[in-house]
């Protein structure tokens, strides 16, 4: 028999709204994930940034409440799967964990980003907020180590209780594009940036080191993506720039398909995250990557194995590290070449839907 699913994620109806849920949520129902479950979606894609001001989130997050509530009474839902980001985001998801355990329904709740693992020990208020939305939860689906540690040493989840779902973002046509590509031994590298532009992403520790490195060697930077931080960009890129760095804002998976293509080098130099889509889509579509060790990165990640990983906040050791993957050849073949084999054996839709759909039966038979 087939359960019912009632889906909270991130399932936007105009195609213009981007972010790594939804690149995650679409990539899922896309799978035979959809055939195996019978799935009620309830979008909460945020439709903005910056943010809404907050009576406006308030009064969008009650009629998503309201909505999902009916959905438990009226239709006969079997298990209920959330996924959720950090401050009011994971707030109104713990609130209908709560509402879906008075309805007695199993919840599987996927903590998404990686300010759960950046912020739980910082804070007795953040400590407070992740046991709030926990509590109530049949199964926590981890990201990664990261995550699965807090919620069995902090949280008094079992083992099973909180198994890990590796991400899915290694699709076919990436894994096409890495198959076909021949590594660069060039000096003249084309580096890439996917991901909001805002700060604590690192994009102003991407910029500096890349200017700095662009007066050593013939190279190209593309940015994807928009954010808080693009006025400061723009600005970087007017008085800064040779020519060689272009932003291009959000685009279509297969527009961005085309960059890593030709993309040699990924930038990450991120201040937190959890386990960030664009790496394992580099991976898969063998482009290099040069990452901090934050979140869940690291069970992707080796350092000189899989990639570089550099220190946070710190353009130094970012600009020594994209200097190296020019100048030694070798190790950035070995470590795109392991990072694809890595990707191609751990990253697919098809390994992550039947996981999924083994706790959703898992948590039903046993509710």
């Amino acid at each position: 028999m087939i359960n019912k699913l009632l889906f909270v994620g991130a399932f936007p109806k105009d195609s213009k709204i981007f972010g790594g849920n939804v690149t995650a949520c679409n990539v899922l129902m896309k799978s035979d994930f959809a055939k195996k479950v019978d799935v009620i979606k309830l979008d909460t894609t945020q439709s903005a940034h910056p943010l809404p001001n907050f009576f406006i989130r308030l009064s969008n997050a009650l009629k998503r409440l309201n909505l999902f509530y009916k959905f438990l009474k009226y239709e006969k839902v079997d298990c209920v799967l959330i996924f959720a980001a950090w401050g009011l985001s994971i707030f109104e998801k713990g609130v209908m964990a709560r509402i879906a355990f008075s309805f007695n329904k199993p919840v599987l709740f996927f903590p998404r980003g990686g300010h759960l693992v950046e912020n739980y020990h910082r804070s007795f208020f953040s400590q407070s907020l992740t046991k709030f939305a926990l509590r109530k939860c049949t199964k926590v689906l981890c990201q990664g180590e990261a995550t699965k540690k807090i919620c069995s040493e902090y949280l008094g989840f079992k083992e099973e209780e909180c198994p890990i779902v590796r991400n899915w973002t290694a699709t076919e046509d990436l894994l096409e594009i890495g198959k076909n590509k021949e590594i660069n031994k060039k000096k003249s590298l084309n580096f890439l940036f996917v991901g909001w532009l805002d700060f604590e992403k690192g994009i102003r520790e991407t910029l500096q080191a890349f200017k700095k490195l662009s007066s050593l060697y013939p190279i190209s930077l593309d940015l994807i993506g928009d954010g808080n931080s693009k006025q400061y960009v723009e600005s970087f890129i007017n008085n800064h720039s040779n020519n060689n760095i272009f932003s291009h804002g959000w685009m279509e998976s297969e527009k961005v398909n085309e960059f890593y293509k030709k993309a040699d080098v990924l930038l990450l130099p991120s201040w937190l995250e959890g386990f960030p889509n664009v790496i394992v889509e580099s991976m898969a579509s063998k482009v290099f990557v040069i990452s901090t060790k934050v979140g869940n990165i690291s069970d992707a990640i080796t350092h000189e194995q899989t990639g570089f990983f550099i220190k946070k906040r710190d353009s130094m050791d970012l600009f020594y590290r994209m200097k190296d993957s020019i100048e030694n050849f070798k190790i950035r073949e070995t470590c795109t070449n392991n990072a694809y084999k890595f990707a191609q054996d751990n990253f697919s839709v098809k390994i992550a839907s039947k996981t999924i759909i083994k706790h959703i039966n898992q948590s039903v038979e046993n509710k």
